[in-house]
């Protein structure tokens, strides 16, 4: 999905619709941060690593949408 694409699929929902994430290894958590990294696809990768991993060289540009929500805090 390009930024194009998900801006095309936000504009269809409600502005106060909540965005979440999925958490460590159950629920959701709400996102808190956004930034550009650079990816490469993982070769001959294990059935529980994900399709891209952290570039070693300079690799191609995403957005991450993520959290920092710590389980520990009260309100996110």
């Amino acid at each position: 999905m390009t930024v194009a694409e998900l801006i095309a699929r936000l504009q269809a929902c409600p502005a106060d619709l909540e965005v979440v994430v999925a958490s460590y290894e159950q629920g959701y958590d709400p996102v808190t941060d956004l930034r550009e990294i650079a990816i490469e696809k993982v070769a001959d990768k294990e059935w529980y690593v994900g399709v891209y991993d952290d570039a070693t060289d300079l690799g191609r540009t995403a957005l991450l949408i993520h959290s920092r929500f710590l389980r520990s805090e009260e309100k996110a």
